[in-house]
């Protein structure tokens, strides 16, 4: 017996996605046949059997990539006579590294006469230096290569394989060094006989949304009644249409994914074959967020992009992570490295701390400048500290982020030294210029693609989908920067319109007439409800298909809301509290959802963060600023006899004395603390302008005083902020002021329900003794306010502090009965605490009266015992 050394049969492919295709359909061949081990036969798209071949000539030149290529053309246009002429040149650099490609794949020479443009006179200009550049360098694109492997095929030098044969070429996709390469390797390219007569059923539909549960329904129906059915999705400008399939698509293929933890992708069924730039994928984009953390002066986002990046943490972690993100709004706007473990509770996990705090000391080692290879040494260090959760399942991202950092090495190792800015907008544009398709490993038997990839892919069933007018054919691609008689004599698709609809029928033919085809699809009407019509290109009788008339498989992979769990209607007192006017009718036409969670949850977004100090931390500046002042100067007499310039001097001193409390130069600007420093100062003078005009005299005994109090057993820390001495004519009265640089309302200290039990609380605690006070006379609130300053008091001896305060009671007929009502009404609060009452008052706002968002919800319940610092 003698063994065959007949060498296997290339199969060379139009796409990269055909030659996968058929490398999956010979696999699942093998397995059929009950095959254990088999050899893989050599199925390549024409695009990569080119790249081997230069390869396996051991060539000196240096394939660059197109981060490399477009950082050339950068230097370029910038050392060009007319680049200070040049509106945009670093995007220009796209537009001419595509301009070149063209001209090498359609064999264009842009020095032909006539050049008619400035544009096209600056482009051959360009192509020449460009040319000479590659050549001095050692350097080659990869639009280069297919003309060095026809050169030697045709010379001799490399022969051509002897057993090949093609698949799924069409001349409408093909260049002219394409056609040239199959026809030195002996491949026959006038493939384009198509059968006349459409063999696919033609359909249109309502709206897209029917057009998509339609075409689900004939899928879900095929891959039923064949076990082997392998089905095509063929969409135009299929980027724009990602989205809707997935939201179309998900809940009937695969419900399963809505209560899947992210990242599930392989339960879906279908595959999108689209690939995107690395870094939009969102694990690439946490591994950058890593990259961005500076030693000292972030901003806040910086952080909360790590902390609030569920990849980095497992779940039991993520509740302390949520805690750190919402401490730092509160910090400031400079923010250190170090911050990311300062945040972070007691409490939180060890191992987190431990990652965080090995994060941090790599962040503090970045160097000011470096080579390429040193940066991507130090950014693998940052991802070694705070790894992945789950790194495994992202394992082809990471090879080919690999090779992105390759590419980035070999572009900064030209650029030299990097700043960590430049850096990071070098890795940037380096990781947009690398694409990305996800590895699926299960069988998916449905693919979506685009319509120029979707002809003679081995299938049993192909759909194409949105041959409307507006998204079939697509508008021509112009190119300004070469003579249009260049394109029409090398026949480029985009030399006329001519030319470009030719080509878009020959395409649209080739998926309408192919034996495979199952369909042909259009709807009615897009999204918004706009009337559209189907493609010009094809004469067909569209049959109408409603969405009622889909058939009993539409009803069945219908999305349906769990009956066990229905939302019910708005009843009529419901609706008659609804609140929202225009940004519910708004958030109802843009999503539904959205309004469901906003009115009828009540659900908010995350605070926002503050551009300089946050109210609460204004406020307490505020308390601390008038608390240094009546702790010097004590009595009314002194403000009285103290003149405007004099106030604003002294506040101004004290000011400057808790500013860096407040305002560390470290997290704020000096614009910053000069604006908010300019606020304190007006909010203080005002305020203590407005108390010269207190009717009686008055000394502050106790600034910011702490003290403790038990009511019904349960221990209290207090803080008051001023108690004052009033010297009345019914002699000495004890007034408990507190500060309010936001609302304040006195009807919080009456009805059913104390809104308002801070001051009360003061006025009938026992440990008032502690501070040689025998009875409190009155509370305050001192609404510090720059332009409505006022004193809202309730008191036995007056009924207004000021001539202006408003007032709307006479409680000093009353005092004595309502100190024994707030007694009544704290010690039952206090008593329903004990007893472990949680019951939600339907009335009380939780956003607006305790700044609870939907967020905060995620944080555990601890027992504290802060101390009562409200402002």
């Amino acid at each position: 017996m003698t063994k065959d050394t007949a060498s296997p049969i290339l199969t060379l492919c139009a796409t990269e996605l055909q030659a996968r295709m058929l490398r999956a359909q010979y696999q699942r061949e093998q397995a059929a046949a009950n095959r254990s081990a088999w050899e893989s036969p050599p199925i390549l798209s024409l695009s990569r059997w080119v790249r081997q071949q230069w390869l396996q000539s051991w060539p000196e030149e240096e394939l660059i990539s197109r981060s490399k290529e477009r950082w050339l053309w950068q230097e370029l246009i910038r050392a060009d006579v007319c680049h200070s002429r040049l509106l945009a040149p670093d995007a220009l650099a796209d537009q001419l590294m595509r301009v070149w490609r063209t001209c090498q794949q359609w064999l264009l020479d842009p020095f032909a006469e006539p050049r008619w443009t400035d544009e096209q006179e600056l482009y051959a200009r360009l192509h020449r230096t460009f040319g000479e550049e590659l050549a001095r360098r050692h350097w080659i694109t990869d639009a280069q290569l297919a003309q060095i492997v026809l050169q030697r095929l045709v010379g001799g030098s490399d022969p051509a394989p002897e057993r090949i044969r093609s698949w799924g070429f069409r001349t409408a996709n093909l260049n002219r060094i394409e056609r040239s390469l199959l026809q030195a390797l002996g491949i026959d390219a006038g493939f384009d006989q198509l059968n006349p007569t459409p063999s696919a059923p033609t359909c249109r539909y309502e709206s897209p949304a029917a057009m998509w549960a339609g075409l689900a329904a004939q899928i879900h129906t095929a891959l039923e009644q064949h076990a082997e059915a392998r089905v095509i999705v063929a969409v135009p400008q299929l980027s724009q249409h990602i989205d809707l399939i997935d939201v179309h698509w998900t809940p009937q293929f695969a419900p399963q994914v809505l209560d899947a933890e992210a990242g599930d992708e392989e339960l879906l069924p279908w595959a999108i074959e689209h690939p995107l730039p690395l870094g939009s994928y969102p694990v690439v984009g946490a591994l950058v967020d890593l990259c961005a953390l500076a030693p000292q002066g972030m901003d806040f986002l910086c952080l909360s992009n790590v902390l609030r990046q569920p990849l980095f943490y497992r779940p039991e972690e993520r509740i302390d992570v949520a805690r750190a993100e919402q401490k730092l709004r509160e910090w400031g706007l400079r923010f250190d490295a170090k911050d990311l473990h300062a945040a972070l509770d007691d409490s939180a996990n060890d191992a987190l701390k431990l990652r965080l705090t090995r994060l941090t000391a790599c962040v503090e080692q970045e160097p000011r400048t470096a080579s390429g290879s040193d940066w991507v040494a130090h950014w693998q260090q940052r991802w070694q500290a705070l790894p992945l959760a789950d790194a495994n399942a992202h394992w082809g991202i990471r090879e080919d982020l690999q090779q992105a950092l390759a590419g980035f090495v070999s572009l900064a190792d030209e650029m030299g030294v990097l700043t960590r800015h430049g850096a990071l907008a070098t890795l940037r544009s380096v990781l947009q210029d690398h694409l990305h398709s996800p590895r699926v490993a299960h069988d998916v038997r449905i693919v979506i693609c685009d319509s120029t990839q979707a002809a003679n892919l081995p299938c049993t069933h192909l759909y194409a989908v949105n041959l409307d007018a507006r998204h079939y054919p697509a508008p021509r691609p112009t190119i300004p920067w070469l003579n249009p008689e260049l394109l029409l004599v090398a026949d480029h698709p985009q030399a006329t319109p001519h030319h470009w609809l030719t080509r878009q029928r020959q395409l649209l033919a080739a998926l309408s007439c192919s034996p495979q085809t199952a369909g042909l699809m259009f709807a009615e009407q897009d999204e918004s409800g706009t009337p559209q019509s189907h493609t010009p290109l094809l004469d067909l009788g569209w049959a109408a298909t409603s969405s009622q008339s889909q058939g009993p498989e539409a009803e069945t992979l219908a999305l349906q809301w769990p009956e066990s769990d229905p939302v019910p209607p708005m009843s009529p007192a419901r609706l008659s509290q609804q609140k929202g006017g225009s940004s519910l009718v708004r958030r109802q036409s843009a999503s539904p959802f959205a309004a469901f969670l906003y009115h009828r949850l009540g659900g908010q977004e995350l605070p926002s963060v503050p551009v300089g100090l946050s109210p609460a931390r204004q406020g307490e500046w505020v308390h601390a600023v008038l608390a240094s002042f009546w702790s010097q100067w004590r009595h009314s007499r002194a403000l009285a006899e103290m003149s405007d310039e004099d106030l604003i001097h002294h506040v101004q001193r004290l000011i400057e004395h808790t500013r860096g409390r407040y305002l560390p130069l470290t997290r704020y600007g000096a614009a910053l603390q000069a604006l908010e420093a300019d606020r304190v100062l007006r909010l203080c003078t005002r305020w203590l302008q407005h108390e010269r005009k207190r009717i009686e005299p008055f000394e502050v005994l106790h600034c910011e005083a702490p003290f403790r109090t038990e009511r019904v057993g349960l221990p209290l820390k207090l803080r008051l902020d001023r108690l004052d001495c009033v010297h009345t004519e019914f002699g000495k009265r004890y007034l408990v002021i507190d500060y309010k640089t936001g609302q304040a309302d006195m009807n919080g200290w009456r009805g059913e329900v104390l809104r308002e039990p801070q001051l009360p609380l003061y006025a009938t605690s026992p440990a008032r003794e502690a501070l040689d006070v025998a009875s409190i006379d009155g509370i305050c609130f001192a609404r510090v306010h720059e332009f409505q300053p006022a004193l809202l008091a309730a008191t036995n001896w007056c009924r207004k502090l000021t001539e202006d305060s408003p007032s709307d009671k006479e409680w000093k007929y009353i005092w004595d009965e309502e100190l024994q009502q707030w007694e009544r009404q704290l010690d039952a609060v206090i008593q329903q605490y004990r007893d472990g009452e949680i019951r939600h008052r339907l009335q009380t706002d939780l956003n607006r009266d305790f700044g609870l968002r939907a967020a905060a919800f995620l944080v555990d319940a601890q027992d504290t015992d802060d101390e009562d610092l409200s402002a």
